[in-house]
């Protein structure tokens, strides 16, 4: 239900601001890592042509698709 709600508010975003969602493409094919550290979690967030996809990370060792990590807590 978090990531429907993150996915949505993401494509409302863009939807109201054509100018982030046409510069998208420069980051198609790269896949970011956010690795929320004190919550334990992983997600993939995936730029596409003009959208965003955030996905949580099943850790099955195939790091080959994953360009860039971020390690992060949520409570600081």
């Amino acid at each position: 239900m978090l990531l429907e709600f993150i996915n949505n508010s993401l494509t409302k975003y863009l939807e109201s601001d054509p100018e982030v969602a046409s510069q998208l493409h420069e980051l198609e094919g790269q896949v970011l890592l956010l690795n929320l550290t004190d919550l334990n979690q992983e997600y993939l967030i995936t730029p596409t042509h003009s959208s965003i996809i955030v996905t949580e990370h099943q850790n099955n060792g195939d790091v080959n698709e994953i360009t860039t990590t971020v390690y992060s807590d949520v409570v600081t």
